[in-house]
């Protein structure tokens, strides 16, 4: 239909309008100063600072600028109920020896007055620090080849004797599961050293799709006849609740283990010649090059694999098109999970 007179000259009119508009937000875009809206009036809304090991919003702009805190949690049974698990952002669990597992909880965002039972270092801890760039280390020794191999990672060595003032010994609890820590006491004796993380993996809030995925309700990893580990996911919460075979994973402020999302690393076990007191070999675990994983999150489990082709590189988790595999934003559990354990990891 043919436009009126009045039609094109309100088509004009308008046409003009936009221009100027352009115009005006362009000029404002290279005269405004650093901070100013630009458009006068209207504000510019800030977007929040996200936890790069969480991906959930930081409490505040100073937390996401300090380095990630590496501690050493012993996992047997003199050793429960632990304490501080709740408030890491990560959790790595790997094979010591004797098919007992040890923890790597890792706390950037949030802090935690108690830590522990501090145990020592083992051969797989070094490459897992490496993600977090120079991150600070809190452990309770090592065998010589351990502790140098963390010396020349370059993480910020924090351990019980360098860093004694960090530490205490529990009268209540027998040695040696009676060593404690705090990550604010471990941060005061890093003086500021250490680096900022990167994003360890990627995040998305979204529930993944039915389609390609499986059940994932339940996670049963019986890695040896020491260690059987069960996972029950809750619909109500969203959360993966930690249990020992049948038993209840309860920490020391009398709650249940539990975390957003749960990574199955499967790993292949490595020959260290190094073996404990009571004759036992001491694994290491190949965590460069690439490997089968699984991803729990929302009570769906996402096969795929995890890449990481230099140890001074990133970890990818992807799928079988080569594309991220997102967690849920929050806390994470990773598994290395051996591909020899005592049985297949079900789920």
């Amino acid at each position: 239909m043919a436009l009126s007179t009045r039609g094109k000259t309100l088509v004009g009119v308008l046409s003009v309008v936009v221009l100027a508009g352009a115009a005006f937000v362009g000029f404002r875009l290279l005269t405004k100063e650093e901070g100013e809206p630009i458009i006068p009036g209207v504000p510019i809304l800030d977007q929040p600072t996200l936890c790069p090991l969480t991906g959930e919003e930081a409490p505040s702009d100073q937390v996401v600028e300090r380095p990630a805190l590496a501690i050493k949690v012993e996992n047997i049974d003199e050793a429960r109920p632990q304490s501080g698990l709740a408030e890491a952002d990560v959790i790595w669990e790997e094979e010591a020896e004797g098919g007992i597992t040890r923890f790597i909880a890792v706390y950037h965002c949030e802090d935690a007055a108690r830590v522990g039972p501090v145990r020592s270092a083992r051969p797989v801890d070094p490459p897992i620090l490496l993600l977090f760039r120079k991150p600070l280390f809190g452990y309770a020794g090592g065998v010589a080849k351990v502790e140098q191999d963390i010396a020349e990672a370059g993480v910020i060595d924090l351990n019980y004797i360098d860093a004694a003032e960090a530490y205490t010994r529990d009268p209540n609890r027998t040695a040696p599961h009676d060593l404690y820590t705090t990550t604010r006491a471990l941060r005061r004796e890093a003086g500021g050293r250490g680096q900022v993380p990167e994003a360890l993996f990627t995040y998305e809030e979204d529930p993944p799709e039915r389609r390609g995925t499986r059940p994932g309700r339940q996670i049963v990893a019986d890695w040896s006849i020491a260690t059987d580990v069960m996972w029950r996911y809750r619909s109500g919460d969203g959360l993966y609740r930690r249990f020992h075979g049948e038993e209840a994973h309860i920490l020391e402020d009398g709650s249940q283990m539990a975390v957003d999302n749960i990574v199955a690393m499967m790993v292949e076990r490595l020959d260290t010649r190094i073996v404990d007191p009571a004759g036992n070999p001491v694994p290491n675990f190949e965590v460069v090059g690439e490997g089968d994983v699984v991803v729990f999150r929302d009570g769906r489990a996402l096969r795929g694999s995890w890449e990481r082709p230099e140890e001074g590189e990133p970890m990818r988790l992807v799928d079988r098109r080569g594309e991220d595999i997102p967690l849920k934003p929050g806390t994470t559990w990773v598994m290395l999970y051996p591909t020899d354990a005592e049985a297949p990891l079900e789920y």
